[in-house]
């Protein structure tokens, strides 16, 4: 009897698991965090798909992503030095707040996040 209570526990907690990692997929999916990133590629494929367009329709809407992309992109490239300044700046103005201690963590922070975003864009 006591093996069938096992059994039974085995079974109604590895239901319970899948059910609860089910609903906070769910959940996150629903919440837009685990879509894949957003490029003009999924952009057009989801407006071919929801407004029916012909293959003319996507051909045209290709060229208006297409360079907008590259205007985007322009943008971008002008503004890049600027938010890196910015960012310079900022990291300078908490590391005088900081312990020496604290800057040494705080510098590691700062390297794995620009390992981790160096990473994402390959």
């Amino acid at each position: 009897m006591t093996r069938r209570a096992y059994i039974y526990f085995l079974v109604t907690f590895l239901i319970g698991v899948i059910i609860g990692g089910g609903g906070v997929y769910y959940y996150a999916w629903c919440a837009g965090e685990w879509h894949p990133p957003h490029n003009a590629k999924t952009f057009i494929r989801h407006m071919t798909k929801d407004l029916r367009l012909s293959r003319q329709q996507v051909k045209e809407l290709s060229s208006i992503v297409d360079g907008d992309m590259k205007q985007f992109h322009a943008i971008q490239a002008q503004v890049r030095p600027q938010l890196v300044a910015l960012h310079r700046q900022t990291r300078a103005e908490i590391r005088q707040i900081l312990n020496s201690e604290q800057v040494k963590e705080f510098d590691s922070m700062v390297r794995a996040h620009q390992e981790a975003r160096k990473k994402s864009k390959k």
